[in-house]
């Protein structure tokens, strides 16, 4: 642990003070005002090893708390909670301890999160689709591939792709009449494609259709 030197001390808001450190790396603190004066942290001034492994367990306290807090009303992802707690100026090593504290006790799991999130869509949106939204939570794509595996084991995936390709059916029962050619079934194909569905089964879709309803 090496001795801090304070670069500046800028005002956050109404409540806390942003702290901007230079050590062997720079690192960046939200501190209160008693905080401040129980550190003599000023402009200039230097804290030593003991001083900042004290803040330290302030903020790791502080930001374990917080972290609980967020998830108070809804699940995340380990990488919506790293997000959530950058943006309060939690040091990177404190986060990842608070990190491997909430997972080591359930409190996030980005397997089960992929799980609960197909298990609850996979009827209502594209495999594409679930994969986008679990893709900008942060879920790594072997966490996301792993979920889906186990949905298909606890449950039909047979029943999974029927209830895919209604998904698709509605869309193109939306679009389809009998007068159409194939310029406008191309662009009755794409745009069902584009909502993240596959290619294959919107034609696949798409013929059945056109069988069941405008065969003589």
């Amino acid at each position: 642990m090496e001795e801090y030197r304070v670069l500046s001390v800028v005002l956050l808001n109404k409540k806390k003070f942003k702290v901007l450190l230079e050590g062997t790396s720079n690192v960046t603190i939200a501190l209160y005002p008693s905080e401040l004066r129980r550190y003599n942290i000023q402009e200039g001034n230097f804290l030593s090893k003991e001083q900042y492994k004290s803040i330290e367990d302030i903020l790791y306290k502080r930001g374990k708390e917080r972290a609980l807090y967020y998830l108070k009303n809804s699940d995340k992802t380990s990488y919506q909670m790293r997000n959530k707690l950058r943006e309060g100026f939690y040091p990177e090593n404190i986060i990842e301890k608070i990190i491997d504290f909430l997972s080591k006790y359930g409190y996030i799991d980005d397997l089960q999160y992929a799980i609960r999130y197909i298990t609850y869509n996979i009827n209502k949106k594209s495999y594409i689709k679930i994969k986008e939204h679990l893709r900008v939570k942060g879920i790594d794509r072997d966490i996301v591939e792993n979920a889906f595996a186990d949905v298909d084991e606890y449950s039909d995936s047979e029943s999974n792709n029927v209830a895919q390709k209604e998904l698709i059916r509605k869309h193109i029962r939306k679009k389809i009449n009998p007068e159409m050619d194939i310029q406008m079934e191309n662009k009755i194909v794409m745009s069902v494609v584009r909502k993240g569905f596959m290619f294959d089964d919107v034609v696949s879709v798409l013929k059945e259709e056109k069988n069941t309803r405008f065969s003589v």
